[in-house]
């Protein structure tokens, strides 16, 4: 395909600045810019319905020289060679970086795994180590899961494996189901491991993580992980994650406004890191119907009844100031229709005012606030509180 990039070619310009840069000896630099060893075979699998169907596999094993070469095995529909030189040249830099003893390698098989049935799948595993086993092991080459590949697949593999070379080695595959014989944490480590580095570099860069925002293309494990980590370890947020539909033939972006939930997603992703497209829809469907539900209950209004005629009933939601204003206006009238019908012919005059909280009744005298309140009290000696009323 005209301008599609190649791995291996990508791989070696980094090699070959860097050796540059370190006036590397010419000869270590070819040895080390090329692959050790690389292998091409053909897989034949009886399938289901009785057809023999054959699969292009591969291995590569870049170099050995720290010790045995380590890599996963992928099963993808547009593998290539080139694709699985370049991964396997970076396994044994990542490997020397990090000074784990390991070399690198990588392995693959052209094959999309979603279209096999469990047992073709199984076939096209226990094939592949029929061709490789005599060059893996434990001293020799440790495969491991990859894109497509899961640790029931490396069940198999170490199962077959063992059963050629006649003994029982667990050694030989990485990334097993714990009962076969795999580690706690291998599911995680890789997306974690993005964590820790993301982690230093916001150091560096002097970020907040609590204060920063992520987007994940692609959510296969790592990203699965990575996005689990980002939120719980880090406290930062997920504003959308993509991922490749295996049947839609096409890539979509997830998102939500408040940041997505990451253990959600998971529940609602296959082995192969494709959403369940309509299991999401109908999660947004029923977030929005509960938020617009919530939405309107808080907005149905409280009724408050107000001391007046049937007219003056407030069913209206005013804010907390704006209602106590209202209650202490009612007090205040119902205060003064208590004193007026305290008793009814005289024609002292009496006027109110705040006092301390309190209401008194003083004669003859304007209010403070200067408005004159007059009330008849017949005969009635003016109380000196309007406590005193009660």
């Amino acid at each position: 395909m005209s301008g599609q990039i190649n791995a291996f070619e990508m791989a070696q310009e980094q090699f070959d600045s860097v050796a540059k840069t370190l006036n590397l000896d010419p000869g270590i630099a070819e040895v080390l810019r090329w692959p050790a060893r690389e292998y091409s075979f053909r897989i034949p699998v009886r399938m289901d319905d009785g057809s023999l169907r054959v699969f292009q596999g591969f291995r590569v094993q870049h170099n050995d020289a720290r010790g045995p070469n380590k890599g996963g095995i992928r099963f993808h529909p547009s593998e290539t060679m080139d694709t699985v030189r370049a991964l396997a040249t970076w396994m044994t830099w990542k490997c020397a970086v990090v000074d784990i003893p390991l070399g690198g390698g990588k392995g693959g098989i052209i094959v999309d795994p979603a279209t096999l049935s469990t047992r073709e799948k199984e076939e096209l595993c226990r094939g592949w180590v029929d061709v490789m086993w005599r060059n893996i092991g434990p001293r020799q080459d440790v495969p491991a899961p990859d894109v497509g590949t899961t640790p029931q697949m490396m069940g198999w593999m170490m199962d077959e494996y063992s059963k050629l070379v006649g003994e029982y080695t667990p050694g030989v595959f990485t990334g097993k189901p714990l009962g076969g014989g795999g580690s706690e944490g291998r599911t995680e480590a890789t997306g974690y491991g993005v964590i820790y580095t993301v982690r230093e570099a916001l150091k560096h860069l002097g970020m907040d993580p609590k204060k920063s925002v992520a987007a994940l293309e692609g959510f296969g494990n790592v990203s699965q992980y990575a996005a689990i980590g980002f939120v719980e370890m880090l406290g930062g947020s997920v504003a959308c994650v993509s991922c490749w539909d295996r049947h839609d033939k096409t890539a979509y972006t997830y998102s939500h406004k408040d940041g997505c939930d990451p253990h959600f997603l998971l529940s609602i992703t296959d082995q192969y890191g494709t959403i369940d497209k309509a299991a999401a829809e109908k999660a947004a469907a029923e977030k929005a119907a509960a938020e617009k539900a919530a939405a309107t209950k808080a907005a149905e209004p409280e009724v408050s009844i107000t001391c007046g005629p049937p007219t003056d009933v407030d069913t209206t939601v005013d804010d907390p100031m704006e209602k106590a204003m209202k209650y202490a206006a009612a007090v205040f009238v119902l205060l003064i229709a208590l004193i007026i019908a305290a008793s009814a012919m005289n024609s002292n005059k009496y006027y109110l005012k705040p006092s301390d909280g309190t209401v008194e009744i003083w004669q003859g005298k304007f209010s403070p606030m200067g408005e004159e309140l007059l009330i008849m009290l017949p005969g009635v000696q003016p109380p000196e509180t309007i406590k005193d009323v009660y």
